[in-house]
């Protein structure tokens, strides 16, 4: 694994501890973001591990998911996961959205939403390790 795959990973890491850190405080706003974040920096690691160059700067994950190449290899429950996450990186920065998105995420919906992240990661992980 490249030092940039590597970066990316470990910034992948601290933000996953964050959104664990939100949990616990009942930031579940922020939570969700942490989230989006994660998985955000998880598919640059993927451009990263193909390209010299750094990947682009979007936000949209399913743009990003699409330069990885592993697209074609993600669960419907994968697929899932990035079309909810992909709205929260405008959503939990900016107010006027933030009282539609805490309605979302309950404390049960907002742990599941966590685990399901962590696992996505993982899997992102494993497929790059290979």
């Amino acid at each position: 694994m490249n030092k940039k795959v590597e970066l990316w990973f470990g910034l992948c890491d601290r933000d996953m501890k964050g959104a664990y850190g939100m949990l616990k405080t009942k930031n579940y706003v922020l939570a969700g973001y942490q989230c989006q974040q994660v998985m955000e920096k998880a598919l640059k690691a993927c451009i990263a591990s193909v390209s010299t160059d750094d990947p682009p700067r979007i936000h949209a994950l399913n743009k990003l998911a699409e330069l990885t190449g592993l697209k074609r290899e993600f669960s419907k429950e994968q697929n899932e996961l990035l079309n909810y996450l992909n709205p929260l990186f405008i959503e939990a920065r900016y107010s006027d959205y933030k009282s539609a998105v805490l309605s979302q995420l309950t404390p049960e919906y907002c742990k599941q939403l966590i685990v399901r992240t962590e696992e996505f990661l993982l899997w992102i992980k494993s497929r790059l390790s290979k």
